[in-house]
């Protein structure tokens, strides 16, 4: 479209005006609602209080230890874990590196999980505590698969064969990542059913409540 002098004129509205990014997500939550409590159980631990402000805080360190470990954009990161808040911690740093995040059914059958994990060429799986022996019964048939961590506490690190660490000693001293919405915005090849999924949830989430919603009309 051009002006009446010539120039090119763009038209508001036909695109949005930045990039679809689940680090977006987090950092308007962090900003609008820091206090906003998220409530976790977490596996034979206590349960955990936290809020959107410490959850940015420790995304962003998550994606820190992330880069050190050498995760780089397009790899892929499992997990083998339930609902909990390392694992929604995961959700956000693991997508904010330009990284896919391969959330793996731990109540699938043991081969489908193995095939799952082999032919996604996973190399680093995170795991909660109770399901380690499903992971060392399957670790021969993962041929990549090279790191470990567990999402527990340091001092509840569970014996294992599978040389793996906890998930707060990875995240022990470890800053927060600036780098993580810039590496996301390079590689946009997030999964988006999730991002459609946590924005619609978030949405619900960070919305004050407008009291009971309207009755349709009864059509006559």
């Amino acid at each position: 479209m051009r002006s009446d002098r010539g120039e090119a004129m763009t038209i508001p509205g036909l695109m949005q005006s930045q990039p679809l990014l689940v680090s977006d997500i987090l950092r308007f939550a962090a900003a609008a609602h820091p206090a906003r409590e998220i409530v976790s159980r977490q596996i034979d631990e206590p349960i955990v209080t936290s809020n959107y402000a410490q959850l940015a805080r420790r995304a962003g360190r998550l994606a820190g230890a992330l880069t050190t470990m050498g995760v780089r954009p397009g790899e892929r990161v499992a997990t083998l874990a339930w609902n909990t808040i390392r694992h929604l911690e995961l959700f956000y740093a693991v997508p904010g590196l330009g990284a896919v995040l391969n959330t793996v059914n731990p109540r699938l059958f043991e081969d489908q999980i193995a095939y799952i994990l082999e032919h996604a060429e996973v190399a680093r799986l995170f795991v909660e505590s109770d399901l380690v022996p499903l992971v060392e019964r399957l670790a021969p048939s993962v041929q990549g698969l090279r790191d470990v961590v567990v999402l527990c506490a340091a001092d509840r690190l569970p014996a294992n064969t599978l040389g793996a660490i906890s998930y707060e000693a990875l995240l022990d001293g470890r800053e927060d990542c600036g780098r993580m919405a810039g590496a996301e915005r390079k590689r946009r090849c997030v999964p988006l059913l999730h991002v459609w999924h946590h924005r619609r949830s978030q949405r619900r989430a960070l919305q004050p409540s407008r009291g009971r919603a309207p009755r349709p009309r009864r059509r006559p």
